[in-house]
Formats: structure tokens, sequence, C-alpha cells
């Protein structure tokens, strides 16, 4: 039971993950009586614990959904079997615990929102705190690489060894096999481990160099590059609109995802989606004035927003495709025809549509809903979402090798096919949630701990990083000091020193 009894929040290294995903808010920056402000921590706490709750549950069902797919595909692309067949998972609105596309787009449609709450928080609170947003922006594109590379090229590393072992080899021994794992089962490509290990290592640099690029050694690394280029995207954004006023940040960022929708390259978008459901959040803590909008609200939000989430899940459930045997009824063709005339006919692109509205609808729900948010934030799912990127990356070459390996195993004693996939789940998952907290342990937090450090040992100016904290301490020191002029004069100070600089390296 250590397992889901393990330190959370409580722990400094926990408190540096959570940091990294909500990578603005720098510890130098923020004197410890800030943090007693009323509300201030109780609010980022609850961001972060429903935040990882969604993620957790968003990798959990990634993982599951490629167990269903290696043994029987039909079953999670079609609302039916060929045979006619419908399982439990393949009904309306249940369906979207083993539907890939909604979960990747919640995956970076929550990043968008985990990522942009902590400046935006900041700037609502003290809008002269731009300079220090700013700082903490060019330490987070600096340090996001690091938060993405080393599971990820860790997980090449583990499929690599597994492969020279032979531990892929267990598919050649079953027939009947469904396409995920024809297609996504490491292979030789060499006729040596030398040279094999040489693609290994290539592989790891390649999947960053385009989305198009997809990693031989595990297939769902192809997320890894958007992640990133949607995460920087996000900060140059922020970057650009931190000294406006909300209203304009939020018609900006309308602009962006109307942008990206009408060419049909939503990557940016999604993760400014996740900016303005962050920006409707911190609208929604100011205290309404109106008693009487205040209890009719608490009247209807509750089926309001009950609602809501049933629509959400809905369309997050449909499959993609048109034939008979994927509906067995023929109202999708309906919604199809209406978004083929409102958004082309390109049966991926309107499946990215339908799915997209279904997510943020579900995100800004809960990021609305506290009772929904208390649900996600219990330990178990907290837990999950602390692993939930090593669980990501590392399910996919265990299922490949471990899982099918101990089905072949349990056929060959004879027992029935649904039999051995149900034996062997639990082992695949022990394997998996071990290796997982493992990585998150020993591999995950070692890397942002080492990008703090190379971040503070390659630092040109560390005395400007300071620059907020004595600002804050003038302010409480002399409340009618004007901090503009304070900034401007740390500015120019700073600005100073670095000309010098420079002509000292011109003259040497």
């Amino acid at each position: 039971m250590y397992l889901f009894a393990s330190k959370m929040s409580s722990t400094a290294e926990y408190e540096m993950l959570r940091m990294e995903e909500d990578p603005l808010i720098a510890p130098d920056c923020r004197p410890e009586d800030q943090a007693k402000q009323i509300g201030s921590d109780k609010n980022k706490a609850s961001t972060q614990e429903w935040a990882n709750g969604i993620r957790g549950l968003a990798a959990f069902s990634v993982m599951n959904h490629h167990l269903v797919a290696c043994f029987n595909e039909q079953a999670v692309t079609r609302a039916c079997d060929m045979d006619g067949t419908v399982h439990i998972w393949q009904w309306p609105i249940i369906r979207v615990v083993v539907s890939p596309l909604f979960m990747v787009t919640t995956f970076f449609i929550l990043s968008g929102y985990v990522l942009s709450y902590g400046p935006l928080e900041r700037l609502a609170k003290d809008p002269m705190s731009a300079i220090s947003v700013r700082n903490s922006l060019a330490s987070a594109c600096f340090r996001r690489i690091f938060r993405l590379f080393p599971p990820a090229a860790m997980s090449i590393l583990i499929s690599h060894i597994i492969l020279l072992c032979g531990g892929f080899n267990a598919y050649k021994n079953g027939t009947n096999w469904e396409w995920w794992i024809k297609e996504g089962t490491p292979r030789w490509v060499t006729t040596n481990w030398h040279a094999q290990t040489l693609e290994a290592l290539k592989d790891v640099v390649t999947i960053w160099y385009t989305p198009s690029t997809t990693s031989h050694y595990n297939v769902v690394l192809w997320t890894m590059p958007l992640e990133l280029q949607g995460s920087l995207s996000l900060y140059v954004v922020l970057l650009a609109t931190s000294n406006l006023r909300r209203q304009f940040r939020v018609i900006i960022g309308i602009g962006i995802v109307i942008i990206a929708l009408v060419t049909k390259d939503d990557l940016t978008g999604k993760f400014v989606i996740g900016l303005l459901i962050a920006e409707s959040r911190l609208v929604e803590l100011k205290p309404l004035k109106s008693k009487k909008i205040i209890q009719a609200w608490d009247r209807i939000q509750t089926p309001f927003k009950s609602i809501m989430l049933i629509i959400a899940f809905f369309l997050g459930s449909i499959p993609p495709g048109m034939d008979n045997r994927t509906y067995p009824v023929p109202w999708p063709q309906y919604m199809y025809d209406f978004l083929f005339k409102l958004y082309g006919r390109n049966l991926g692109e309107v499946v990215a549509l339908y799915t997209l509205i279904s997510v943020t609808l579900m995100i800004l729900t809960v990021s609305h809903w506290p009772a929904s948010q208390k649900i996600l934030s219990v330990r178990p799912l907290r837990y999950l979402g602390k692993i939930s990127f090593s669980l990501y990356v590392l399910h996919a070459p265990l299922l490949l090798s471990l899982g099918v390996g101990l089905v072949v195993k349990f056929r060959q004693l004879g027992i029935s096919d649904n039999l051995s996939i149900f034996l062997m789940v639990p082992f695949w998952y022990g394997a998996v949630f071990g290796c997982s907290h493992l990585m998150t342990n020993y591999i995950d937090k070692k890397a942002i701990q080492f990008s703090h450090q190379l971040e503070k040992r390659w630092s040109i100016n560390k005395s400007t990083s300071g620059g907020d904290e004595i600002l804050h301490q003038i302010d409480r020191t002399n409340p009618n000091s004007n901090s503009i002029e304070l900034m401007d004069e740390i500015h120019h100070s700073s600005s100073r020193n670095l000309t010098q600089l420079e002509s000292i390296d011109v003259q040497r």
C-alpha cells in the first residue's frame, strides 16, 4: 500500500515537480510573507491538485486504450465490432475513456492552463510584476526541454535494451494480431547490435525534429515535439502580452485561436485555449457584489455544469468514421454533414474540431466547479498525476514486450484468449506503475534539479533575478514609493552593468 501512501505534496522533490508544471512562480520572486496572503496558496494548490488528477486519468486512459487496441482494434475505433457486438466501453459517453484523441487534446489544453495560471495570477494581483514574469518566462523556456527530454530518452533506452534481449519477439509466436502490435513493435533494422544502438541514439534526437517523425522504439512519442512546440509558443504569447490589461490579452488570445482554427493548425490554439480558461478562472475568483446573482447561480450551477460535462463527454465519445459499422444509428451522419459544410470535407480535421470543443468544454467546466475538483484531488488521482508523464512514455514498450509475451505464454498453456489477456493485465499494470514510480523519482526529478542548477551556474546577471524581491521589500518599508520608477531604476542599472561588461569584452 506504499504506492498510494507515498509522500505527496509535502516533499521538497514533489514541490520541485509542481513548480516545473507551474514554472512561473519563482521562489526568489515571492517573499515568505506573500505566501501568507489569504486564499493565494490555497487556490494555487487546488489548481495543481485537480489538474494533476485530470492529467493522471488521461495518461491512464491512453494506457488502457492501447491495451484494448492490441487485441481488439474495433473496440476503440468503432461503436460496435464487425459482428455487431457492443462492448461497455463502446457506449456513448463511456467510450471517452478509450478515446486517444480526446486524451491527447486534454494533455495539450491542460498544459496551456497549468503553465498560464501562475503568471496570470501574479499579473492579476500585482501588475507591476511584469518584469519578474518575463524573467521567469526566460527560465521556463530554458528548462522546458529538461522536463520533456529525459523521460522520453529513457523510454527509448529501455525499449532498446528489451529489443537487444529479444523481448519483442513474442508477437511472432502469435497470430491474428491487430495492426497496432504489428506497426508499433520495435524491430531490428540493422545486422548487429552496434549499428542498432546507433539507430537508437539517432531516435532519441530525431523525434524532436518534426511532429511527422515517428519513433521506431516508442510509438507514443509523436506527441513530444508537439508538447515542446506548443509550450514554447505559449511562453511567447505570455511574454508578448505581459504588459497588457486582461481584456486585451483575452482579445489577442481569442484571435490566435480563431486563426489556428481557420488555418487548420490548431496546436498553438490548444495551448492558448488553456490560457483563456485560466483567465476565466481568475475572473471568477473575484467576489460578486450582487447577492441575488450569487443565490440564483448557486441554485442552478450544479445541474448546469453536470449537463455541460455530459455534453463534453458525449461529443468526445463519437468515434471517427461514417460507415454503418461505425454507427448503428444514423444521427452522427447528420452531425458530420453539418461540420463538413462548416469546416471542410477533411474527416480528420472535423474529428479534431469536435474533439477540441468537447475537451475545452470539459476543462472549462471542471475549472469552475469545486465539487468536481475535490473528486479529482483525491490522493490516488494526485499520485497518478504525479507519475503521469512516466506512465505515458513507458506503457507502450512494456505492453508490446511483457504484455504480449505473457498473453502468448498463457495461450500456449491452453488458456482461452480472453482469459489470457485478463491474467496478463495485473502483471503489466504492476510493471508500468513500478517503473513509472522509479522514473519519476530518479530521472524526472533529478533532471529538473539539474536544469535549475545549470541555469543558476550559467546565469550572466544573478542580481537581476532578485529585483522583484527588492521591490517588494521596498514597498513594504515605504508603501508610498513609486514602483514604476523603482523598476525603471533597476532596469537602467542592469542595462548599464551589461553595457560595461560588453565594453570590457570589446577591449579585451
